[in-house]
This record gives structure tokens, sequence and C-alpha cells, in this order.
């Protein structure tokens, strides 16, 4: 009888040991335990996650080389010389077309002020086709109005706008933009009846601003609004009445800076 029971002892432990150990596998996979294919499968994952964060960081690091995100400002203005030519059209007379070519010579105060000295010479104007239609169909009489030959201003110029604009992410395009107010004197076909001078008081504003292309060069385009009192003939009865004139012209051209490098200590 003792060895009948002493039989049952082994069979008794082989079944728990095959109950337990299905049961031990399960839970070891529920709580996420590696298996030898987990294994295998993390290793894929860990190696495709890696290879993701090198080519990013490789083209991260392109890019950088490329195109920093921070940095320091690209062109001084202060203490240098600017001499601009430009060349300009009016915008705001429906019969004639004026053009212009001019040029200028700025001094930088500091990185914002600056003065300014500036002439233009307007060329003869052209008659627009508003005028060839009025006088077919005589619906409106143009204004006669005596155009101006040359302008002479001083003004001041504040350029409280610095910027930064990325090109294709390839380049970094540094500008400016500035406002300028000023007095000068305007020269015109008609004689003033007074004196018989041609010289008028003129008032100007601009708003504009410069591309930076070298640190001696840079685009320059503006649009500037000129105030004058002449007189205007728009009939027999009046032939030279008093009126302000007002003369608005876009304007593009080049400034070379002097001296042609800078120091950041000026910064």
């Amino acid at each position: 009888m003792t060895r009948v029971k002493w039989l049952f002892v082994p069979l008794l432990l082989g079944a728990a040991i095959a109950l337990v150990l299905p049961l031990s596998v399960a839970r070891a996979a529920e709580s996420g335990a590696p298996t030898a294919d987990k294994k295998d499968d993390q290793k894929a994952d860990d190696g495709n996650e890696s290879g993701r964060e090198d080519r990013l960081e490789d083209r991260t690091r392109r890019l950088g080389d490329r195109i920093k995100s921070v940095q320091r400002k690209a062109f001084i203005k202060r203490n240098r010389h600017e001499l601009s030519v430009n060349g300009g059209l009016s915008l705001n007379d429906a019969f004639y077309q004026q053009f212009t070519v001019g040029g200028g010579y700025t001094y930088h105060i500091t990185e914002h002020f600056a003065l300014e000295a500036n002439f233009k010479y307007f060329l003869p104007p052209l008659r627009t086709d508003a005028v060839r239609i009025v006088r077919t169909t005589e619906s409106a009489t143009p204004i006669l109005i005596y155009s101006p030959q040359l302008s002479i201003t001083g003004e001041l110029q504040f350029a409280p706008i610095y910027g930064k604009i990325s090109l294709m992410a390839e380049a970094i395009i540094h500008f400016d933009v500035y406002i300028a107010a000023g007095f000068g004197v305007v020269m015109t076909e008609e004689r003033h009846p007074g004196d018989g001078s041609p010289w008028r008081a003129l008032g100007t504003a601009a708003i504009g601003a410069r591309i930076m292309t070298t640190d001696w060069l840079t685009i320059r385009a503006e649009i500037r609004d000129q105030i004058y009192q002449d007189t205007r003939t728009s009939s027999a009865a009046r032939p030279n009445e008093n009126a302000i004139q007002n003369m608005l012209t876009f304007n593009l051209g080049v400034s070379f800076f002097l001296p042609p490098s800078f120091d950041y200590r000026y910064e």
C-alpha cells in the first residue's frame, strides 16, 4: 500500500507542472516579458528607429549648414556713405506719363537714422491714350499742367524695420524698410508771374526698401510723393490759376555703400 502511495507522488508533480507552466508563459506574454520572437521584432524596430533618427539628424545638419536659424545682422549702415542712382515713372496722372532719372547721397548717422540729399531730372512727359480719347469724344478737357523739370531735396530718413526672407530654404535675403520726409525746390516750365523764377518750394515724403545683395551693393525701391504749388490752365477763362501739384512716382535703382566693408563693433 505504501509503494502504491509513493507512486502517486511523481504523477501529481507532473500534473502540477503541466498546469502551471502554460499559465506562467501566458502571464509572461501578457506582462510584456520578451520572448525570442519579440526580441527579434524589438531589435528590428530599434534598428529602423535608429535609422530614421540618423537620417533626420543628417538632414537637419545639412539644412543647418546652409541656413542658420539665428544669424547676426548681415548688413551694417552706421557711419557709412550711400550713393544711389534710380529711374522712376509717375503714377497719378491720367493724361501724361512722366519718367525721371535721379540720384542721391545718404549719410547714415546710426542704423536707423540718416540724412539724404537727392535730385531728380524729369524727362519730357508723354501723352497717354486718355488725351486722344478725350479729344475724340470731347467729354472732358485735360488740364494743362506745367511739367516739372528738376527737383532738389534734403530729407531725414528713418529705417525702423530690418528683416530677413528665406528664399526656397537655400538663401536668406536681408532687407530694411524706411520712411523719409523733407523739403526742397522744383524747377518747372512756367515762370513765376511775380519774379519770373522757375523755382518753387517743394515738400517730399517717401516709403521704400533696400534689399542687400553684397556688403556694399543694395537694390532700392521706393514710392515718393512730391508736393508743390504751381499754375495750371484748364480753360481760356482761367489761363493761369494757382494749384497744388502732387507728383507721385515709383523709383527703382541701386545704391553703393562706402566704405565697401564694415566692422561689427559698430553693430
